[in-house]
């Protein structure tokens, strides 16, 4: 039996890229978006337009009569609409992430943008639908208003998460809902301005059909500190983070290295990527591993791979890869033992080396000492050439990154 779904998948791609390609009103959001303009509303509005498009190349390309059987089997579903809703997912996803970014330079907040993960499951549920029928036709429905749907969901999360986060970090975000008319009852009784933390969980929602659209104000870029009722004005999201799990660090002295806790903070994607384990990696054994790396993931994110042991004699392999990185983990207990666990550690992320993550527990320490530690490690065992930063956790929260160039 032929296999078609290449060339339907290419039609489908052909008739969505001319389309988009040619939409004067994708145009002008995407020149809005380029002069720092745009807002929610255009981020609405383009989520609806693709979502529209490919829907349409959906309802053009696809029908009984080109499948095999007249069935869209799970393998073709799967390589047809997989990669064409994720397309959908990554072009929304990445004009909301510049147009938030924009909203929270403008109201001086130095958080970065959250971009929302996509939701995959929706995706296979919707895979699974029309590969369980006998007859496409009968469910051709599922790739038109729960493919629009979906698209604009991507908006509505982007807004949920940043505005969540900010309001955890002390913010007072304002999310709006607004009626797109001849709207029902349940949209209406939505319809409002909620300031952070009172937010309905189902004014992220929305039913089929439904085209009502969901803002976001940032405020002013002050923080109120939840106990005193008091307000300031940061630089950084530094300081209301510790209902994160983050302390504001320490000052810390440091002789060789460079403090780049900063650069952390700011390039924080909290959440965000994908926690991976290499093939036969030991889960049973690693537990400490996993748990780090869960912090990694959803106090700094980005992708980290838990990289399984080597069976060869004399190899050891870093801990994880984070950031395309190697990264090894040293769990110690005193401020002398700092020595012995970057020495080892240095071997272990000697090819492409990220860093080292040193984890005092609960344990006594104090962190002037560790710093004095690692300059004095860092002189005699760091190769030439290579540039290491060492993040320090104490108490599950980060005290320092340091960075070394040798």
């Amino acid at each position: 039996m032929e296999d078609v779904t290449p060339e339907i998948l290419e039609a489908i791609r052909e008739e969505f890229q001319n389309a988009y390609d040619s939409s004067d009103s994708v145009a002008r959001i995407i020149q809005k978006v380029s002069s720092g303009s745009a807002t929610y509303k255009d981020a609405n509005d383009y989520a609806i337009i693709v979502g529209d498009m490919l829907a349409n190349a959906y309802k053009n390309n696809l029908t009984s009569d080109i499948l095999p059987d007249g069935k869209m089997y799970y393998n073709i579903a799967s390589r047809i609409i997989e990669p064409t809703m994720t397309n959908n997912y990554n072009i929304v996803s990445d004009l909301t992430a510049q147009i938030q970014q924009r909203l929270n330079e403008k109201s001086n907040i130095g958080i970065n943008a959250i971009t929302p993960k996509m939701n995959k499951d929706r995706i296979d549920g919707i895979i699974n639908k029309v590969s369980n029928a006998e007859n496409f036709d009968e469910v051709a429905w599922a790739l038109d208003e729960p493919v629009k749907n979906f698209t604009q969901n991507i908006v509505d999360e982007s807004i949920r998460q940043n505005s969540e986060f900010q309001g955890q970090a002390g913010l007072q975000p304002k999310i709006v809902r607004k009626l797109a008319g001849g709207c029902c009852e349940w949209c209406a009784a939505l319809a409002g301005t909620y300031t952070y933390p009172d937010v309905p969980k189902d004014v992220y929602r929305r039913h089929r059909f439904c085209r009502c659209t969901v803002e976001y104000d940032p405020g002013t870029g002050k923080v109120q500190n939840v106990h005193t009722k008091g307000w300031t004005n940061p630089d950084l999201d530094l300081e209301r983070l510790k209902t994160m799990g983050i302390e504001e660090t320490p000052k810390v002295h440091i002789e060789r290295g460079i403090d780049v806790t900063k650069e952390y903070m700011n390039n924080r994607f909290p959440g965000q990527g994908q926690i991976k384990f290499q093939e036969n990696y030991n889960k049973e054994k690693h537990h400490n591993e996993i748990k780090i790396a869960q912090w990694l993931h959803d106090y700094l994110g980005g992708d980290i791979t838990l990289l399984t042991e080597s069976k060869v004699n004399g190899i050891k392999m870093p801990d994880y890869i984070w950031r395309g990185k190697n990264w090894e983990l040293k769990t110690t207990t005193t401020e002398k033992s700092t020595n012995s666990a970057v020495r080892k550690g240095l071997k272990q992320i000697d090819v492409n080396s990220g860093g080292i993550i040193l984890n005092y527990k609960n344990n006594d320490i104090d962190i002037n000492s560790v710093a004095s530690m690692l300059d004095i490690r860092m002189k005699v065992s760091q190769r030439d050439g290579t540039t290491v930063d060492i993040l320090i956790i104490l108490d599950d929260k980060l005290q320092a990154v340091i960075r070394y160039k040798k």
